[in-house]
């Protein structure tokens, strides 16, 4: 099976005066068919550059998921949303 990495950007913010890092999977790479130095990177989204214009990716081994990640909340009904359309 071909190698699998996951793109991630990385924003610092912080809180409570302490700095953090929030990571946000943007897409994901895999290692080409032929198995040598050739690699596609797919994305999901295109990063955003900071103040100095710089973007930079991570790429990382997938993590894997497990239980104790919280489930999304079901979705707003149609008129809930403000939106007149």
């Amino acid at each position: 099976m071909a190698q699998r990495y996951d793109a991630l950007v990385v924003r610092k913010t912080i809180v409570n005066d302490e700095e953090k890092l929030f990571f946000t999977k943007i897409g994901t790479m895999f290692q080409g068919r032929d198995g040598k130095d050739q690699f596609m990177l797919k994305l999901s989204a295109l990063p955003v550059g900071g103040a100095d214009g710089e973007v930079s990716i991570l790429l990382r081994p997938p993590i894997e998921k497990n239980n104790n990640y919280s489930k999304p909340s079901a979705p707003a009904s149609d008129t809930e949303d403000g939106i007149p359309f």
